[in-house]
Formats: structure tokens, C-alpha cells, sequence
């Protein structure tokens, strides 16, 4: 959800099937500390990225794929 205005506090995964190959799982949930990896950036990037801002914006996706699939 982090193109929502307010971002929750945890999200929950669950899930009801997980695809196979050759009787081991396919895929796993990954979890990452955004803030430590900006804090690894070399100087000269954090430089670069300075006042710059990044805009997640739902409807971009969504809007396209509820009119192909029909979804509201």
C-alpha cells in the first residue's frame, strides 16, 4: 500500500496455495529495510538523489487493468 496517503502499519500475507516445482515451493515473501539501504548509498548518489521524490500512484495500474479484466 505505499501509494496510499496513509501507509499501514503492517501488512498480512497469507497464502491459500503456493505453486510447486519438483515438490519444493515456488516463491517466498522478502522483507527489506529501505532506510539501511539509502543509508549504504554511496555519498555521490545521495548527492544526486537531494530533494528528488518518487509518487506511487494506484490508478496508474489499476485503472488499465480494471478495464481489461472487468475488475471494480
Amino acid at each position: 500500500m505505499s501509494y496510499s496517503k496513509d501507509i499501514a502499519l503492517a501488512n498480512i500475507l497469507h497464502a491459500r496455495q503456493v505453486p510447486t516445482r519438483y515438490g519444493k515451493p515456488l516463491g517466498e515473501t522478502q522483507l527489506r529495510n529501505m532506510h539501511l539501504a539509502y543509508e549504504e548509498f554511496p555519498e555521490p548518489l545521495k548527492t544526486q538523489l537531494a530533494g528528488r521524490t518518487a509518487t506511487h500512484d494506484f490508478n496508474k495500474y489499476w485503472e488499465p487493468v480494471s478495464r481489461i479484466s472487468g475488475t471494480t
